[in-house]
């Protein structure tokens, strides 16, 4: 995940790329019992190229919870694998398997608000959800963080460190509040 500098919107790299960091992503959650099995089951079918298959195995899961379904699902809406592309329904996915404890699918939260893909641009929430997925246990942010920190301000920094803060300690209800300041998560048309 590359930042591109000043005038160009921040926007990170997409292309093959793109897709290697975020399948990484994906499949990265841990899951225990039945549901890692199923879970594997649909990765493998997602690793053969058929999305729709791992729809199928994914949907019962994420309804039951399972986070890491959720999380599979919620990159399937993000990239229109297998489903028609919903940039709503992969947020909101996304927000459940973080709220379940997924450890990747905040930074898959972050890459929608570095890239403004889906949601308004938003490098402070970006930040936020890094910072999140480091919370959870993911032990690949650091890069991610820096990368985004370089582009922002200390006092944006701040900012991004207590949204946070208070979005882990509200449960995940707090998420899209900046301090003092509604944030609308509203998922809008990809560029």
């Amino acid at each position: 995940m590359d930042v591109k500098g000043p005038g160009s919107g921040f926007r990170f790299a997409a292309g093959g790329k793109f897709f290697a960091i975020i399948l990484v992503l994906l499949l990265s959650g841990e899951a225990g019992g039945a549901f890692a099995q199923n879970f594997q089951s649909g990765r493998a079918a997602l690793e053969r190229g058929d999305a729709q298959r791992a729809r199928q195995i994914w949907k019962p899961l994420a309804a039951a919870g399972d986070a890491d379904a959720l999380n599979g699902l919620g990159w399937l809406y993000d990239t229109g694998k297998g489903v028609a592309e919903d940039n709503g329904r992969a947020l909101a996915l996304y927000l459940e398997a973080t709220k379940g404890g997924n450890a990747a699918a905040p930074t898959n939260l972050a890459q929608m608000y570095a890239s403004g893909d889906g949601v308004p641009q938003d490098l402070i929430s970006a930040y936020m959800w890094m910072r999140i997925a480091g919370l959870n246990g993911y032990a690949d942010v650091a890069s991610g963080l820096e990368q985004v920190a370089g582009v922002l301000g200390i006092g944006d920094i701040e900012k991004g460190e207590l949204r946070a803060k208070l979005c882990v300690k509200s449960g995940f209800r707090l998420c899209h509040m900046a301090p003092g300041k509604p944030s609308d998560p509203a998922p809008v048309p990809r560029r």
